[in-house]
């Protein structure tokens, strides 16, 4: 909310919603004792626009105010629906494989709920694992620009925060972006102290070799934190990773 309405504003315009209430209450009851001890009907006409006229210019004195709640809601009508499940985030720079990932854990066809103010979505899959039914998260446009985020980074960065219990980091062995973008990364999503999985992408693209290497790299930048690396011939194991939540 703080992000993308604006909580001081948020709370300033229902603050004066609820004085303007007050206002027509207070001045309904005002004309209404009036009107019962008038028997003139063109007086009782008179009592009622004036009655109408002073809403009205109640009104007028919080029109700002009720614009902006009225873009509020709009603009949470827009806010993706997230259950209250057991949360797993998929994370890593633009174009390195998450949609794909995500397709591939989903039991069903991941749906899009969009994103505030854009056009793109956010893309929501499940999976019950043991039983257990766990919600998976695709969160585009993770770049590693804290100062100068748009909008969908930053929404995105806040579910990872307050929405994930866990996160899911995919590396790109085609390295669309250099490797050091992509640790270095990594290394800031890890300041959470949420439990990373590191997930490597598009394998099928590169020799084994060169996925050795890659993979080795990975753990000589990350250390202990990558106890374990997953890529699609080990999506299984991965999958009984997803249901250790505390």
């Amino acid at each position: 909310v703080s992000e993308f309405i604006g909580i001081v504003e948020l709370k300033k315009s229902l603050a004066a919603v609820r004085w303007a209430r007050v206002k027509i209450n207070n001045l309904f009851k005002q004309i209404n004792a009036q009107m019962k001890k008038v028997d003139d009907s063109s007086k009782l006409r008179e009592l009622r626009r004036s009655f109408y006229g002073r809403v009205v210019s109640i009104l007028n004195q919080i029109k700002e105010k009720l614009l902006f709640l009225e873009k509020a809601r709009r603009r949470f009508k827009e806010f993706p629906a997230i259950k209250a499940l057991p949360t797993v985030a998929i994370t890593g720079f633009p174009n390195v494989g998450k949609s794909t990932l995500l397709g591939k854990l989903s039991e069903s066809k991941p749906k899009v709920a969009a994103y505030p103010f854009t056009t793109k979505g956010i893309m929501v899959g499940y999976i019950k694992v043991d039983g257990r039914k766990i919600q998976l998260l695709d969160t585009p446009g993770t770049l590693n620009r804290p100062n100068k985020m748009n909008d969908i980074e930053k929404y995105a960065w806040l579910a990872m925060k307050y929405v994930a219990d866990k996160i899911i980091y995919i590396f790109d062995p085609t390295e669309p972006y250099p490797f050091e973008e992509q640790v270095n990364l990594y290394k800031r999503i890890a300041e959470l102290e949420k439990k990373m999985l590191v997930y490597v992408s598009k394998c099928d693209l590169i020799s084994d070799e060169k996925r050795k290497e890659f993979f080795k790299a990975i753990e000589k930048a990350l250390g202990s934190s990558a106890c374990e690396i997953y890529f699609e011939e080990t999506l299984k194991n991965l999958v009984s990773a997803l249901s250790e939540f505390k």
